[in-house]
């Protein structure tokens, strides 16, 4: 019984097949490949892909299967090799020359023959295949690839000349697939290629495009920690950021290194440990004055001394020093490569040490010192710039980045691609203000940060450094003897999304003792939810003042609902009137900053409508009338979801067009023209990766011909041209959703209502002729447009 195949589809012919006996035999050749439709006991079905209206069968054991990919799977079903394409094209190209240099050398012993072209073929097959060879080892480095593809690319053009073939299109030396590219695009790669080919002697010229590359919009910085040369008797925690000297602020996120009491040399925790990429650095800061600063913190006693040999039984995190290296304008530009930097540690008092690195850039001396060591170096660290996206870089460089931790920029890269899910929070710890609560000097307080679900169980979730797993509670360092103590301590914390609704911080403050016997006295706590309590939006970016609420006893903070209820921030309490579980310190109050970096949640109210449109369908109107509004760096930050909204919004199952159609076109139209912004123009790839890769409503091409077309039409009768005018600038896009729209639902469908499709763009096309063939003053600018962009 012949069942169709499944796992078995692609295959190449390892032994010649012609058997005349069996009327269904298919004739095959060693080297043809075939495509294998059904099976049965031994045998395939199927079709040559030389002849693939000619099917037959043939033994399965004649054919070596090779792994495939397939496209619009069904009966309309196409099914390719997954190999790199150079490779596919070599094996090709092999077939094709193997019949012309057998006629050849049949023609050798006539008046046609030419010895000298049979020769030149056969070493040009020769050197192909045992480049193809080389390239399926997989044993080269990545340059070496990228050349051995040119080599090949270089050959074939010259062989498909010498033999008065057909030219091979090509960008950056890779075929050009004609279904992708429209015809002006391909009649523009054939004339360079052309140009190419012709410019090259000796006939070895390759005919890749000759384009300038698109410049990189995202850019990484290596960076690794070579030595640290100072003793300091206890644990050490070496917290590297990047910093904007410009802006005297902080621009990535921080990278732990931990060291033991023993030292650097003695210091071996995990492989990769002591580096990391800070990744997504815009063009806008390799231009910036960018410094790397390394904050490092003692951990063991509250005061260290070299006479005390005895373990302490509390690890309290102290300040230490700061050491800031520049980077230069030639390390950013990434053409020195690898480069080592060293720093000196400085130091000051700790009531400045949350501003350190900005006193030592602007060289107020008077409040820092330099500290000395018996090495005649500091801190070492080496650092390398690399371009492109992460993915491409880290196989570009992989003895380099791979398995390297990841840094994060705060804030969003320039280009966020579809796909692309981030759901980062950051909280600074800035500054508080505590009572002396009885004692002649100040406090030792430590703030001790949770995460907390709706149930209030911890959330292992809190990143004090990248390179190090998240965890429930974060410590901060203390200032000794300070009420008035300023950090300014970064964590990041990455709570999943589906938990973050109901999550909440909470911040407990505690006295800590000089004496080694007493504990941590908790006299305090504070807490801040992530979500607004109105509109459902998150909370908001910026400083937080806190209410400080008084408590002993940990174990009353074990139910979040009986504070839950109470005023979070300062300016919340001063309306409060009625009783609270837990009295407030009204003298007493902490500052964190906060900084939301997500694709998934946003802080923007009408924007959040229109994601949660279905939740209030009667709305749509004014959603979509509220979507100008939106920043439009808000909206390009979450542009695969407010264009699935709208495309959702734009027809009903059956592709008919709803009350709303009208307005989510003049949605669409806004978003695209906001690309034509210089501020936005870099997110254009995104916009294509989206209609290529993301983009699923196989039904709105009517609605979208329906409207353009109404556009049309009504240009010569209204006096108000400026909607008609941003709608005909948007054409390329609309035209792009158009096409990807029908394709998909010609995958789905097998082609059908194709006459249908074809009148509706007739009639469209139709309709812009009687447009310009309009003599109004009113509307020439849209008709130059129109005429332009069409």
């Amino acid at each position: 019984m012949w069942a169709p195949t499944k796992n078995q589809k692609y295959g190449v012919v390892i032994y010649n097949f012609d058997n005349d006996e069996i009327p269904q035999a298919l004739h095959l050749d060693v080297g043809e490949t075939v495509q294998v439709l059904e099976e049965c006991t031994g045998w395939y079905r199927g079709f040559s892909t030389r002849n693939r209206n000619v099917k037959g069968i043939f033994p399965a054991q004649f054919i070596h299967l090779k792994p495939f990919k397939i496209d619009n799977e069904g009966l309309y079903e196409t099914v390719t090799p997954v190999e790199d394409p150079v490779v596919q094209e070599a094996a090709s190209v092999l077939r094709e020359w193997s019949q012309i240099w057998r006629n050849l050398f049949v023609q050798l012993g006539t008046p046609h023959g030419d010895q000298e072209l049979w020769d030149a073929v056969r070493k040009a097959m020769m050197d192909v295949a045992d480049w193809r060879k080389q390239l399926i080892t997989g044993t080269l480095t990545s340059d070496q690839i990228a050349q051995l593809k040119l080599k090949i690319t270089r050959k074939i053009d010259w062989g498909n000349r010498k033999l008065g073939l057909d030219l091979v299109p090509r960008v950056d030396g890779e075929m050009v697939d004609p279904d992708a590219v429209s015809v002006v695009e391909l009649h523009q790669v054939h004339v360079q290629s052309a140009e190419a080919s012709q410019a090259h002697t000796q006939g070895l010229g390759t005919l890749a495009k000759k384009k300038e590359r698109r410049k990189a919009l995202s850019h990484h910085l290596f960076f690794c920690m070579r030595d640290f040369s100072y003793h300091l008797g206890e644990d050490v925690e070496v917290f590297f950021s990047l910093y904007d000297a410009n802006k005297f602020r902080f621009i990535s996120e921080r990278f732990l290194v931990k060291l033991s009491k023993e030292g650097f040399s003695n210091y071996v925790e995990k492989i990769h440990s002591n580096c990391t990429i800070f990744t997504d650095l815009g063009s806008g800061d390799l231009t910036s004055d960018l410094y790397i600063v390394a904050h490092v913190v003692r951990v063991g006693r509250m005061l260290f001394s070299e006479s005390v040999k005895k373990l302490s039984s509390h690890n309290y995190r102290r300040p230490y020093g700061v050491a800031l290296f520049r980077l230069a304008h030639s390390v950013l530009q990434g053409s020195e490569g690898e480069v080592e930097l060293t720093g000196k540690l400085f130091s000051s008092d700790e009531k400045d040490f949350w501003q350190l690195p900005e006193l030592v850039l602007k060289k107020q001396s008077n409040k820092y010192s330099i500290m000395s060591n018996n090495a005649s170096y500091g801190l070492v660290v080496s650092v390398k710039v690399v371009h492109g996206e992460l993915e491409q870089a880290t196989k570009e460089n992989p003895l380099l980045l791979k398995n390297v931790c990841i840094t994060k920029k705060l804030g969003f890269s320039d280009v966020i691609m579809p796909g692309d899910v981030r759901n980062d929070l950051y909280i600074t710890l800035n500054n508080g203000e505590f009572e002396r609560g009885g004692k002649s000097v100040g406090k030792n307080i430590e703030v001790t940060v949770l995460a907390l679900d709706a149930e209030g169980h911890p959330l292992e979730c809190i990143y004090g450094g990248m390179g190090h797993d998240g965890v429930t509670e974060y410590a901060s360092m203390i200032m000794y003897h300070n009420n008035s103590p300023r950090w300014n301590e970064r964590l990041k914390v990455a709570i999943p999304i589906d938990q973050f609704a109901g999550a909440h911080f909470r911040l407990e403050y505690r006295h800590c003792s000089t004496r080694e016997k007493n504990e941590k006295k908790l006299f305090g706590f504070s807490f801040l939810r992530l979500m607004e309590d109105e509109g459902g939006t998150t909370l908001r970016d910026g400083s937080h003042e806190l209410c400080v609420y008084k408590c002993d006893e940990r174990a009353r903070l074990a139910s979040p609902t009986e504070y839950l209820t109470m005023p979070s921030l300062s300016r919340q309490a001063i309306d409060c009137v009625y009783s609270l579980p837990f009295q407030r310190s009204p003298k007493e109050s902490i500052i964190i900053d906060t900084l939301l970096c997500s694709t998934k949640l946003t802080q923007n109210v009408d924007l959040l409508s229109l994601l949660r449109w279905r939740s209030a369908p009667d709305g749509i109107g004014e959603t979509l009338s509220r979507l100008t509004r939106v920043d439009g760096a808000e909206t390009v930050k979450f542009l695969q979801d407010v264009l699935d909204a709208l495309f959702a919004m734009f027809s009903t199952d059956d592709g008919n067009s709803t009350q709303y159609s009208g307005h989510v076109f003049q949605a669409l139209v806004f978003i695209f023209s906001l690309l034509e912004d210089s501020k936005f123009e870099h997110f254009k790839p995104v916009m294509d990766a989206y209609i290529t890769g993301h983009f699923a409503a196989a039904l709105v091409y009517k609605g979208l011909i329906s409207c353009v077309k109404h556009m049309s039409d009504h240009c010569p009768q209204t006096e108000k041209q400026e909607p008609i005018l941003r709608s005909f600038c948007s054409l390329e896009y609309i035209f792009k959703f158009i096409i990807q729209s029908r394709l998909l639902f010609a995958r789905a469908t097998g082609g059908q209502n194709e006459d249908s499709f074809r009148l509706d763009v007739d009639t469209l096309f139709e309709s812009f002729a009687h447009m310009l063939n309009f003599h109004l003053e009113n509307i020439e600018n849209s008709q130059v447009f129109s005429l332009w962009l069409l």
